[in-house]
C-alpha cells in the first residue's frame, strides 16, 4: 500500500509539474501598434478691410477753415482697397479731437483672429502738438463694447476706431504730419 501511495504522489507531482510547463509554454500574446497622425495646415485665413462699409467719421460734418475759401472736414476716412484704409485730419483750436471708425472682416471659415494695432506717432518737431494717437477695436459699430482679447471669431467682425487729438496749438499751419496704424491679425484655432 506505500508504494501504491507513493506511485499515486509520483503520478500527483508529475501531473502538476506537467500542467505547470503546459502553462509556461502557453502565455499571454501581446501585440503592439504605433503610428503617426499629420494634418496639413490649409485652413484659410483671411482678414480685410470691408471696403462696402462706409467709414465713420467723428465730428461728422464740420469742417474748418483752412484757407479762404478753403473748407476742410475735420476728419475723413475711406478706403483704397482691402488692405489699406486713409484718415485725413484737420484740427484747430475749436475741434481738437478727430475719430474715423473702420470696419474689419474675418473672412476665414475656420480660423479665429487676435487683431493687434502697432501705431506710429507722428515724430519730429511735429509731435509735440498731438496728443497720443489711438487705435481700439470694439464689437459694434457705435464703439461701445471692446473687443475682448482682440480676437475675431470665423465669419465675424470688429471696429478699429482711431482716434487723433490735438495736445496744443501751433504759432504755424502744420501740413502733412504723418502716422500710421497697422494692425497685425494672427490666426488662432476655432474653439
Amino acid at each position: 500500500m506505500k508504494k501504491r501511495k507513493t506511485f499515486i504522489a509520483m503520478v500527483i507531482v508529475i501531473a502538476i509539474l506537467l500542467l505547470g510547463i503546459g502553462y509556461a509554454a502557453v502565455s499571454n500574446v501581446t501585440l503592439n501598434l504605433t503610428g503617426t497622425a499629420n494634418i496639413k495646415a490649409n485652413a484659410d485665413f483671411s482678414v480685410e478691410y470691408d471696403t462696402t462699409h462706409t467709414v465713420v467719421v467723428t465730428p461728422s460734418s464740420t469742417t474748418i477753415e483752412w484757407a479762404e475759401n478753403d473748407n476742410r472736414a475735420v476728419s475723413a476716412g475711406s478706403y483704397q482697397d482691402a488692405t489699406t484704409a486713409i484718415m485725413t485730419v484737420y484740427l484747430d483750436s475749436s475741434n481738437t479731437t478727430a475719430t474715423a471708425v473702420y470696419k474689419v472682416d474675418n473672412k476665414s471659415t475656420e480660423l479665429g483672429a487676435t487683431l493687434s494695432a502697432a501705431v506710429t506717432q507722428i515724430s519730429d518737431a511735429n509731435a509735440q502738438y498731438f496728443s497720443n494717437i489711438t487705435a481700439v477695436y470694439y464689437t459694434d459699430a457705435n464703439c461701445t463694447t471692446a473687443l475682448g482679447n482682440n480676437v475675431v471669431a470665423h465669419g465675424g467682425s470688429a471696429y478699429l476706431k482711431v482716434t487723433v487729438g490735438l495736445a496744443k496749438s501751433p504759432v504755424s499751419d502744420i501740413t502733412s504730419a504723418s502716422f500710421s496704424v497697422t494692425t497685425t491679425a494672427t490666426p488662432q484655432e476655432a474653439s
